[in-house]
């Protein structure tokens, strides 16, 4: 990375009377506020606005600490403060600065950040600033004073009305404040449901051992109270409350546990104080590799299920344990959650349309008939339906959000930078309560002739789906080290590491890199979308191709072609693309993973190789399944893992179908992402998830 601190830093005026406005220098970095951009010899970057603004504070303040607090009050004035929004905004700006030994940036423990860089305006003429946002000024705050009196007058006019307006007919927008955990343990807390009285809420809990099944937890709001209410010998999915039909218990909640390929759906009977009085079984389903969340409509609960890793909407009825199938997914719009709706048989459907964006559908459950609602964004919806205001509460993992009665989408003002789970809002409307799941993880490498794998990252989040460049000297991976997910290089032995990816528009999932045969190009999704990264000299350029949607396999010999494959009704759908032409190619569509061999499609499954025809060309162990493969021209090698030995093998096949052991070695203990001769890739896993609250307003 270029240095910009080791040239002559130019002369700066005071920084009393700096004017940032229209630009300022931080040393010989060009920093341009209205834009977002860093120059630095001619290497441009963007930062995105809250960045740009921490910048601005820091640069205000030259030389002085100041506390994350104070940086937190001033840009983020609505949120509630978190510091890890603060600790990614430096990093950002560090990477930006090329300040890498962070002497320009510095940190202060328990006390601050200061900018110690020479600053100088791009003003001739500085004049004193009267406020930390005087950069985002426009004529109207220079024009004459009776102009701003005149304005003044027909404002207030215009104010008057607008709230005589707005307080009969525009919709209220939830504020939050106040987080609290309500859990904070080592086991994973899940999956939180108010009491219909809201004044506390029902959680799911794994304990550490997992073989102990799910615990169903009761705590009040200000976790003065905890009680277990019931414990379960099988794993509990979801919840939901159902109104009870008799009389003998006050309450009923309706859980779901997965048993196998079974979804077993009964009730916990619980009185007044939701203390549980028996437990009742109303149907078992069958053959499902699956279940997404589900909503109870009068009698019959409304659930989807996984068949060949695509959801379809069934609907069981309580009473009787009839079930029938009432939505059938389609390529145009594959549902992947539910939510209650306004209306006594209604259910809303959150699913990825033909672009692969989010979209809400209604569903009328006895007259099957869909309406379209609104359309979102590529990200992937958590949604549940608030009844208090007639509208949804959203999250995409990283943001709140509130889709109201009229169909329009407001942000809720909450930082947040670990994934958050599961929304939902207390009946009242006063509580809002989600679970807050944190994730780590690093990449290790392990040579198949070595006892003990070696650590490629050291990070305190999560970093993972590595691979191999062609030379195996570098290892492109994805990490989510500043708060949302980002490309990575590292060489393997000089442990040299570079950014080159920055995802500025912080979409939430990245796939896999992939390296086209040289290795001068990788290719990977944003949201299933193709990104393409192609070097000059040594500067990465990136690509967009937002018409490809689906995610990067493997390149053609040639390197002029790509294999993707997406989600489709009957499973996954392979097809190729075409660079020249930019044409696409259904190759095939179904279970397994499309490999061509030779001018042949054979297709990897966990534990079998297959034709397309069905005919079984290698057959894992009971026991083991193959977790890795990678092809190149006529040959195919895959990873076969043994769960009862800890013993894992490496395999090479040809076009003839002569199938040969390489090496046998020990199991790594986490995920593999790729392997080549001598050496494979692996990341491990591990996340705690926790229950938060927050209180809601509506203003």
């Amino acid at each position: 990375m270029l240095d910009c601190f080791e040239s002559e830093p130019k002369a700066h005026a005071n920084n009393q009377q700096v004017n940032l406005r229209d630009g300022f220098w931080v040393n010989n970095v060009q920093v341009s506020p209205a834009t977002g951009e860093l120059i630095c010899h001619g290497r441009q970057t963007r930062l995105e606005p809250k960045v740009m603004d921490v910048l601005v504070l820091l640069a205000l303040h030259e030389g002085q600490v100041v506390s994350a607090e104070t940086i937190f009050e001033q840009v983020w004035p609505r949120a509630i403060f978190n510091p890890i929004s603060i600790r990614r905004a430096i990093n950002q700006i560090r990477n930006a600065l090329g300040d890498l030994e962070k002497d320009v940036l510095k940190t202060y423990p328990k006390r601050g950040y200061a900018l110690h860089g020479m600053i100088k305006a791009n003003a001739v003429s500085p004049k004193l600033l009267q406020g930390f946002s005087l950069y985002k000024q426009t004529a109207f705050h220079r024009a004459p004073a009776y102009l701003l009196c005149s304005l003044a007058v027909l404002m207030l006019c215009g104010v008057v009305g607008i709230f005589f307006i707005a307080t009969s007919s525009s919709p209220k927008i939830p504020h939050v404040s106040n987080l609290r955990p309500i859990s904070a343990t080592l086991e994973d807390e899940s999956f939180s449901l108010f009491t219909p009285d809201s004044n506390a809420m029902i959680y799911l809990k794994d304990p550490a051992n997992d073989t102990l099944g799910t615990q169903v937890w009761l705590s009040s709001l200000d976790r003065t109270t905890s009680n277990l209410i019931w414990q379960s010998n099988e794993h509990i999915r979801y919840a939901a409350w159902v109104r009870p039909s008799v009389s003998s218990y006050k309450h009923q909640l309706l859980i779901v546990s997965q048993q196998g390929n079974e979804l077993v759906f009964e009730s916990l009977l619980m009185d007044s104080h939701y203390q549980k009085h028996s437990v009742q079984r109303h149907f078992t389903f069958n053959g499902t590799l699956g279940i997404g969340n589900f909503v109870v409509i009068n009698d019959s609960v409304v659930f989807l299920s996984k068949e060949m890793g695509v959801s379809a909407l069934y609907r069981g009825n309580l009473r009787t344990g009839f079930l029938d199938k009432i939505y059938e997914p389609t390529n145009g719009f594959l549902p992947y959650r539910i939510a209650n709706a306004e209306g006594a048989s209604t259910v809303a459907m959150m699913g990825f349309d033909d672009h692969h964006r989010s979209q809400i559908r209604l569903l009328d459950v006895q007259s099957k008939r869909v309406e379209t609602i609104v359309t979102l964004d590529e990200n992937w919806y958590f949604i549940t339906y608030a009844d208090v205001s007639k509208g949804y509460l959203l999250s995409d993992g990283k943001r709140l959000r509130y889709l109201d009665n009229q169909n329009e989408l407001s942000e809720i003002a909450f930082e947040n930078y670990e994934f958050l789970h599961f929304p939902t809002m207390s009946v009242n409307g006063q509580h809002l309560s989600f679970t807050l799941k944190k994730i780590n993880g690093n990449v290790f490498v392990q040579r198949f002739d070595a006892e003990h794998a070696r650590s490629l990252t050291q990070s305190n989040r999560h970093s993972w789906l590595a691979s191999f460049s062609p030379s195996g000297r570098y290892v492109a991976f994805n990490s989510n080290r500043n708060g949302f997910s980002q490309v990575f290089i590292k060489e393997i032995e000089r442990g040299e590491e570079r950014l080159i990816y920055a995802n500025p528009s912080e979409q939430l999932a990245l796939s896999q890199p992939v390296w086209n045969s040289d290795g001068s190009m990788l290719a990977f999704a944003r949201n299933e979308r193709l990104v393409l990264v192609r070097w000059q000299g040594d500067t990465p350029v990136i690509q967009y191709y937002d018409d490809v949607v689906g995610i990067p396999r493997y390149w053609s010999d040639d390197d002029n072609a790509m294999v993707f494959s997406r989600k489709g009704v009957r499973g996954q759908q392979w097809f190729t693309w075409q660079f020249a032409n930019e044409k696409q190619q259904i190759l095939y569509e179904g279970e397994g993973d499309l490999m061509d061999i030779g001018g042949e499609q054979w297709r990897v499954l966990p534990n079998q190789v297959q034709t397309l025809e069905g005919n079984v060309l290698f057959r894992t162990a009971q026991t083991a399944s193959i977790v890795a493969h990678r092809t190149k021209g006529s040959e195919l090698w895959f990873i076969v893992s043994d769960t009862s030995s800890q013993l894992s093998q490496h395999w090479h096949v040809d076009a003839k179908r002569q199938f040969q052991l390489l090496d046998t070695f020990q199991t790594p203990k986490g995920e593999i992402s790729d392997f080549n001769d001598q050496q494979v890739l692996f990341s491990d896993f591990h996340s705690d998830r926790d229950i938060v609250t927050l209180e809601l307003a509506w203003k």
